[in-house]
C-alpha cells in the first residue's frame, strides 16, 4: 500500500524548506535563518485539512529551533500563528502566490521580534533604529521565502494533480483491457 501522494508531497515541501533554510546563515541583524519553514507551514495552514497542516506547523517549528538553536522558540511562535492563520483561512477563499508572499513579509517580521524577545537581546530596544533595519532585512527575507515557499508548493499541488489523474487513467485502463 503506498502512502498518499499529499504525505509525500509536503515531506517534499518540508525537506526543501529546511535544507534552503540550513544553507542561510544566521547573522547578527537575522538570528532566524531564513523564513522557508514558516512559509511552507503557512501554506499548509491555507491550504489543507487542520490535522495535516497541525502535523506540518509542528515539523517546521521543530525544525526551524533545530537548525537555529532556538530551543522552542519557533514552535511556539508557529502555534500562535496556526490558529490566527486557522481564522483567517475562514475570509480567504483560496490563497494565491502573492497573498502568501505579503502574509510571509508580515509573519516573518513578527517572528523575528519574537524570536529577538525570546532569545533575551536586550541591546536592541523596540523603538530604535536597529528595531527598524531588523524588521526591514526580516520583511525582505519574508518576501523571498513566502514568494518561493507558496510558488513551490503550488507546485507541488499541480504536480499531485497530474499524478493522481495518471493513476486513475492507468486504473480505468486495466477495466477496458
Amino acid at each position: 500500500m503506498l502512502p498518499d501522494m499529499s504525505v509525500i508531497l509536503s515531506v517534499v515541501a518540508v525537506l526543501a524548506a529546511a535544507v534552503l533554510q540550513d544553507m542561510i546563515p544566521a547573522t547578527g541583524l537575522l538570528p532566524v535563518k531564513g523564513y522557508f519553514l514558516t512559509a511552507v507551514a503557512a501554506y499548509y495552514v491555507l491550504q489543507k485539512p487542520k490535522l495535516m497542516s497541525a502535523v506540518i506547523v509542528v515539523w517546521a517549528g521543530v525544525l526551524t529551533d533545530v537548525l537555529g538553536g532556538l530551543q522552542g522558540c519557533t514552535f511556539v511562535f508557529l502555534a500562535c500563528v496556526y490558529a490566527l492563520l486557522l481564522l483567517l483561512r475562514r475570509i480567504l477563499v483560496e490563497t494565491t502566490i502573492w497573498q502568501g508572499t505579503v502574509l510571509m513579509a508580515i509573519l516573518s517580521m513578527l517572528q523575528q521580534v519574537w524570536t529577538h524577545a525570546w532569545v533575551g537581546q536586550t541591546g536592541i530596544r523596540f523603538f530604535s533604529v536597529d528595531m527598524l533595519k531588523l524588521a526591514g532585512a526580516s520583511t525582505l527575507m519574508g518576501l523571498v521565502a513566502g514568494f518561493s515557499m507558496f510558488l513551490l508548493c503550488t507546485w507541488l499541488e499541480r504536480y499531485k494533480g497530474v499524478a493522481d489523474r495518471k493513476s486513475t487513467d492507468v486504473e480505468g485502463m486495466n477495466g477496458i483491457v
